[in-house]
């Protein structure tokens, strides 16, 4: 309720609300448009605490079902809004996420060779599955080292302790969260992305080391093993043996590798942030309902709410 009240003295004038944050407060005197990012609050809620899970388990399905307009970061997520809810898919508009840049060649591997994993250690990122692979190679790759960044996660323990029993502990760094910048740098210099996390609405790391000239492993079934079909390495989640042979193959056939990083710049080169942008503006010209740019109708208007 405060929310709303807020947010009705603050956006008088304008046209339509976005709401980044996948809630719609319950008043609103404004179009209402909703960023969805996943559905892991309803399809996992064992992973939230009991207040946070009794708190989206109702505030997300209101939110999509009353906003006059829901964007998706995906074609995944846009499917699984439509089929649960039953929403209208003309309401339901993707905006994927973009890369910065995209490199004009595939990007030369430092030596010796390091396999990357960007995820914060929750327990479906599945880092113990990378790091038993990982070991599985060492000795094929006697150089080679894994680094794992990202936030403490609730399952942060338990992957340092595997790393620490994998047998090649001294060949696996746990950085915890890095800079942005610091990221960046990594993933270009690596000579693998890989990426075997079970639950993903988007996965932008996915779309930054294809963007990178970087061939990325992806884990199956989730919306960055789509983005990354027929543009990556697609391997079941679970199968360590899988995860052990994409990765070496990647790390010892340079003709493959190569093969494989070409495909993904491909895959990035569709996936700018204008792009992105495009996509949003149509999601808001359909809230406010404006016609579609370069339709050639009229003016944009808003609504009686506005």
């Amino acid at each position: 309720m405060a929310e709303s009240t807020w947010l009705r003295r603050r956006s008088g004038g304008f046209p339509a609300v976005h709401h980044l944050g996948g809630r719609v407060p319950l008043r609103t005197a404004h179009p209402a448009v909703v960023t969805v990012h996943d559905l892991q609050p309803l399809d996992h809620p064992e992973r939230f605490t009991p207040a946070k899970r009794a708190f989206l388990g109702w505030s997300l399905p209101r939110s999509l079902r009353t906003a006059d307009v829901v964007v998706a970061i995906s074609q995944r997520v846009r499917a699984q809004v439509v089929d649960r809810f039953g929403i209208d898919p003309e309401r339901v508009v993707v905006v994927s996420c973009g890369a910065e840049h995209v490199a004009d060649r595939p990007a030369r591997p430092a030596t010796p060779p390091v396999v990357v994993y960007p995820a914060v250690t929750h327990p479906h990122k599945n880092h113990a599955v990378l790091i038993e692979a990982f070991a599985r190679l060492a000795d094929r790759h006697p150089d080679a080292g894994l680094v794992l960044t990202g936030a403490a996660g609730a399952a942060d323990a338990e992957v340092r302790a595997a790393a620490a029993a994998s047998g090649v502990g001294d060949r696996i760094t746990v950085t915890g969260r890095i800079p942005a910048a610091e990221l960046a740098d990594l993933l270009a210099s690596s000579a693998v992305l890989a990426f075997p996390s079970g639950y993903e609405g988007f996965g932008i790391p996915v779309l930054e080391a294809m963007a990178a000239g970087v061939p990325a492993v992806v884990g199956a079934d989730t919306a960055a093993a789509d983005l990354a079909a027929d543009a990556g390495v697609v391997v079941d989640t679970g199968d360590v043996a899988a995860w052990a042979e994409a990765i070496d193959r990647l790390l010892t056939d340079d003709g493959y590798r190569s093969q494989v990083a070409r495909s993904g710049l491909v895959r990035a080169a569709d996936h700018t942030w204008e792009a992105s942008a495009a996509q949003l503006e149509r999601a808001w010209r359909l809230a406010i309902g404006a016609p579609a740019a370069g339709s050639g109708g009229g003016h944009a208007h808003g609504d009686d709410r506005a």
